[in-house]
């Protein structure tokens, strides 16, 4: 999270989903599609890029982001000509308890620097 984020956060009177994933995750309207996309019914690229309305390589970079921050999953499936992969997103437990931990660190360091102001 960064501290424009933070900001824009603690001005806004009705946070969002949306709005909590991308201030506390840092990222963008894409990856917060393909997040809530996935939560309930995980999908192959194809099924996510048409369900978001957005080209498969768009969707595959965001994919890689959101695999690299261990926010989603993907398991390989045999077909007739190779594998596709499944992607899933973590539980929304695992997600409360990654935001909350954030949150903590967040608040500590900022704490710690209002301290030193005294």
């Amino acid at each position: 999270m960064d501290l424009q984020h933070l900001k824009a956060a603690n001005q806004m009177e009705n946070l969002d989903c949306n709005d909590i994933l991308q201030c506390m995750l840092g990222v963008n309207e894409l990856d917060t599609r393909i997040i809530l996309s996935i939560e309930k019914n995980p999908k192959n690229i194809q099924e996510i890029a048409q369900e978001i309305s957005r080209d498969r390589t768009t969707v595959q970079r965001a994919l890689s982001k959101l695999l690299a921050m261990n926010i989603i999953h993907r398991k390989a499936k045999s077909t007739g000509k190779g594998r596709k992969y499944i992607y899933h997103a973590i539980t929304r437990e695992q997600l409360t308890h990654i935001l909350l931990e954030d949150l903590d660190k967040c608040y500590r360091r900022i704490r710690g620097q209002i301290m030193h102001l005294k």
